[in-house]
């Protein structure tokens, strides 16, 4: 595959190998953030890729504690509030990995939390997922893998995957407070790729 980048490494890889490497390795925790009564905006819509791109823009904007559009604001607020909460110090948005063997760009790369650095995903759905899809699990993987590699600390890593569905107004968490294994996991699924 000429230049691949996380995407297109998790779309070419197939979901059988995906689910090989990763279904085993299950987040320590999975909860629910629930929208505060006093945050109403209007109404967000029914998630597609150009609402996806338009929050995602504000999540970057409101972690650098811009102006965030009323409709995303409520979503943006709880996900920082929930990361400096949990000892999140510094937040760095839309982190590029320009030089790393498989290039991307994670939506939150932290430092501080249930370990030293975390890479966190967030995901605009329709309803809230039972438990976190491979195809996901395998891109936070990939984007821990191009962090870590530098030192090889894949253990002082965490990651998460928050999955925002406007119609339920509750953000739900999948949470590796290590994310050693699923980096073992990423090295087989490239050499498999």
């Amino acid at each position: 595959m000429p230049n691949p980048t996380v995407t297109s490494v998790v779309r070419s890889t197939s979901l059988r190998t995906l689910e090989r490497f990763l279904a085993p390795i299950e987040p320590n925790q999975t909860y629910d953030l629930e929208l505060a009564p006093f945050l109403r905006g209007p109404a967000m819509g029914r998630p597609d890729a150009d609402l996806g791109e338009a929050f995602h823009a504000a999540l970057a904007s409101g972690i650098r504690g811009q102006w965030v559009e009323h409709a995303f604001y409520p979503y943006v607020r709880v996900i920082r509030d929930w990361l400096t909460d949990d000892g999140v110090t510094r937040f760095y948005s839309e982190w590029e990995f320009r030089y790393a063997r498989i290039p991307g760009k994670c939506d939150l790369l932290v430092r501080g939390g249930p370990n030293c650095r975390g890479v966190v995903e967030v995901k605009l759905v329709n309803h809230l997922p039972e438990s976190a899809p491979t195809d996901d699990a395998c891109q936070l993987a990939l984007y821990v893998r191009d962090a870590a590699d530098r030192y090889h600390d894949y253990h002082r890593f965490w990651g998460a995957i928050a999955y925002v569905a406007p119609s339920e107004r509750t953000v739900r968490v999948f949470q590796w407070e290590s994310m050693e294994e699923s980096c073992r996991a990423a090295a087989k699924i490239l050499s498999a790729a």
